[in-house]
């Protein structure tokens, strides 16, 4: 620590702190070690934060693909913090992680379908392996500074940041391992053919991951070859989507997993849209564990309430919490942002995010009239000061210019 740093007496220092506002106390973190030590310590005294919200800072503007400053919006205090973030210009955020050492890492991809990680809090990238090793590349180059998103829909890191696991926008599912791997790896679908894969999470030292017909499967990557165990069957529900073995065209849907440390339950969280029946909302199934085996059940069984749990769904990794936790949170609620619901034309913008109420099915909206380009959708971070890094963990030969 900077000597005069250790001279300051307590009090004054606890004062100066004070004093520190949250953007003031992340720019500190940048000066030096000491600094960052002292910037990680005055967060963390402040009360325990929810995830944040990424957003572009002016939604209108066309050069906003071009510029530094994101917006992030504080659940826990309601306020919009706008910090300018270098490494994130003309790039498009596709996944952010909440869980062990991979919290505060984003994933970002670029008009060349460059994949990088980023940690924006400390300015440290990890370069990964292009797109084309995973799907062949032949889209347009406007269709891809357009809309960079379709490239990759989700993505999951594993605890201690050696493996990513992505999913991309034809619905096939890869993973590489960050310190070593040049080309991802990709895994056959054992799943039916139309639905493809929705979601991956990592959980109990595993990739878990979902498809479009509710079976949850395990990812197996540690063997020669690396391949999917398939855990549950098909979700009743989801299956009725089908007309004679045919996607019904009336109705949308989307999967999720999020998982329940406390519990170690998974629940699958299927988000619906069907303009015949002018229904838009969400249904919830819950994966237990059986007693003797640990093992998890092959049928999901449906949740009519989520008790004190909330949920926060979208491009970034799945998150819950207790609301009883946080002062001000209502259970039994499910946040969510942009996933390309209303997408389906091709719009130049969405305003499709709110939150969903289990108890009496309403949505409300998260903003008021705030739309949000495709090249940069709205994603749920972790906050500065939860993440935990060293700069040890990320070798210098791995590492972004």
């Amino acid at each position: 620590m900077d000597k005069w740093l250790e001279e300051l007496p307590q009090d004054v220092f606890d004062k100066i702190l004070n004093l520190c506002s949250l953007r003031d106390t992340i720019r500190m973190s940048s000066v030096s070690k000491s600094f960052y030590s002292l910037s990680k310590q005055n967060i963390k005294r402040r009360r325990p934060q929810l995830p944040w919200l990424m957003m572009v800072s002016n939604p209108n503007s066309k050069l906003e693909q071009e510029e530094e400053a994101r917006c992030f919006f504080s659940l826990s205090d309601r306020t919009i913090h706008s910090i300018k973030i270098p490494e994130i210009r003309g790039k498009c955020c596709c996944g952010s992680f909440n869980n062990g050492k991979a919290a505060g890492w984003l994933m970002t991809t670029g008009s060349n379908l460059e994949i990088r990680l980023l940690h924006p809090w400390r300015g440290i990238q990890m370069q990964l392996p292009h797109y084309s090793t995973i799907y062949p590349v032949d889209y347009h180059p406007y269709f891809i500074r357009q809309w960079p998103q379709f490239t990759i829909r989700k993505a999951a890191m594993s605890d201690d940041a050696a493996v990513v696991a992505v999913i991309n926008e034809p619905g096939e599912i890869a993973f590489c391992r960050t310190r070593e791997d040049e080309v991802w790896t990709r895994i056959s679908c054992p799943f039916d053919q139309f639905y493809k894969f929705h979601d991956v999470i990592y959980h109990k030292g595993q990739f878990y991951v979902v498809g479009g017909d509710g079976k949850v499967g395990v990812l197996r990557i540690n063997t020669a070859y690396p391949y999917l165990e398939i855990l549950s069957e098909m979700i009743g529900k989801i299956g009725a989507l089908r007309f004679h073995g045919k996607y019904n065209p009336l109705a949308y849907h989307r999967n999720y997993l999020v998982a329940d440390s406390a519990s170690e339950s998974l629940f699958i969280v299927r988000r619906v849209a069907h303009s015949h029946y002018n229904k838009n909302g969400f249904e919830v199934y819950e994966l237990e564990l059986q007693e003797s085996t640990k093992d998890y059940k092959k049928n999901a069984v449906e949740v009519e309430s989520l008790g004190d749990r909330v949920m926060f769904l979208g491009l970034s990794s799945s998150i819950l919490v207790m609301a009883g936790q946080f002062s001000g949170l209502k259970g039994n609620c499910i946040y969510f942002t942009d996933d390309c619901l209303k997408n389906t034309s091709f719009a130049n913008e969405s305003t499709d995010m709110g939150i969903f109420d289990m108890e009496d099915e309403t949505i409300r909206p998260l903003f008021e009239d705030r739309a949000h380009p495709l090249f940069s959708p709205p994603i749920w971070i972790t906050p500065p000061g939860v993440e935990s890094i060293s700069p040890s963990q990320i070798p210098s030969s791995r590492q972004g210019e």
